[in-house]
Order: structure tokens, then sequence, then C-alpha cells
């Protein structure tokens, strides 16, 4: 073991960059793509928004999010285009251009407030 301590998170950002790396050279470029969005989705989007709105695939430049419901999926229309600049910010030339939202049953659905539905 190394004597060198480590930042929180700073294993798990070396492996991710590592496996993004291994995707490209298999011609999996989207992939590795998708998976820098994920690494800094949360820091692109806000954590309020990161938790109803999740990045799902990658179609050359329009990035695909799956939305816990049909409101969070209209709010990305107002929210898109400061995420796109933070991920262009954070990814440089590998960030998407457009986003895109998709409706994902069995995601949290905690309604436009952010509160979990009253339980039944």
């Amino acid at each position: 073991m190394s004597g060198t301590p480590r930042r929180p998170g700073q294993g798990e950002r070396v492996i991710a960059d590592a496996f993004a790396a291994y995707l490209a050279d298999q011609g999996w470029k989207d992939v590795g793509r998708l998976a820098a969005v994920g690494r800094v989705w949360e820091e692109a989007a806000g954590a309020k928004v990161a938790a109803h709105l999740v990045p799902v695939a990658l179609r050359g430049e329009t990035l695909v999010v799956a939305a816990a419901d049909t409101a969070w999926a209209a709010q990305l229309a107002f929210v898109a285009p400061a995420i796109l600049g933070r991920l262009a910010t954070l990814l440089g030339a590998e960030a998407p251009t457009r986003v895109e939202a998709r409706r994902r049953p069995g995601l949290p659905d905690h309604g436009p407030q952010g509160a979990p539905p009253p339980r039944r």
C-alpha cells in the first residue's frame, strides 16, 4: 500500500477514465462518452435535476436522459442550455451538443416539487 493519501473518488475517476479509453479503443466511443457524461452528470445538472433526469444513451451529439415523470421531461427544455454549457466546460470536445428527455417508468417519481408521493 502506498503512503500517498487519495482524495475521495480519485480511484473511481481513474478507473472510469481507463474504462472510457478502453471503450474508445474498441470502437465504442459513444459508450465511453456516455460514461464520461455519467461521471460528471450531477456536477453539470445539479443534484436536484440529476435526481430526476438520468443520462441513458448518447446518439451522436444528442444525449438522451430518462425522466422520472413528464414534468421533469418538460423541465429539461428550461435547464438544457445551462447543463450543456457545464458539460462543455467539464468534458470539452467530448460533450454532447443536444439533449432530449424520454419518460422512463420505474425511475423514482417525486413529483414536480421534489417530494415523494404519499404512501397508500
